[in-house]
């Protein structure tokens, strides 16, 4: 025998649906070249984010800078038909990165995309950069030292600096 309260408030629930969180737009103050100078967001460091154009497109770029409440933003592809006072939003995704042998020998840009015209990347899994970056970092006490000196085939080089395995 079912509980009606317990029956009625499991359908409240599941009709309950969340409000839209607000969102928060900085703005485009300035295009200068390939820097677009933004206000009025919290803009982090290497993040990514999206501007508006007049035609309502997204394009996407990342902060490489700051100067006070200013933010530096350079365009990832190239960009048209941007306007002062444009929407400026954070892109929200999780950093994973596509690792496949499929990756061998293939040129790519730094969204991860094929630009050698050899068609698409298929991907066999997927890992979090974070998750990443941990399994590759060794301290300084981890590491192997240099134990031998490493010949790269040019004299020049040799000779002017210093190689080794290690």
């Amino acid at each position: 025998m079912t509980n009606p309260l317990h029956t009625s408030l499991k359908s409240a629930l599941t009709a309950l649906t969340p409000p839209e969180l607000v969102k928060s737009y900085g703005r485009l103050t300035r295009v200068n070249g390939l820097t677009l100078t933004a206000t009025g967001g919290q803009f982090v460091m290497g993040e990514k984010y999206q501007v508006e154009s007049v035609d309502g497109h997204w394009y996407d770029a990342e902060v490489v800078g700051f100067n006070q409440d200013e933010a530096y933003l350079m365009p990832l592809k190239k960009i048209q038909n941007l306007y002062s006072g444009g929407r400026v939003r954070p892109v929200i995704k999780n950093s994973h990165v596509a690792i496949s042998e499929k990756l061998l020998g293939r040129v790519i840009d730094a969204q991860m995309q094929p630009i050698d015209n050899l068609g698409p990347l298929e991907q066999d899994s997927t890992k979090s950069a974070s998750k990443l970056s941990n399994d590759y970092s060794l301290t300084t006490l981890e590491r192997k030292g240099v134990t031998e000196p490493l010949d790269v085939g040019i004299r020049a080089i040799n000779s002017l600096f210093s190689v080794g395995k290690g």
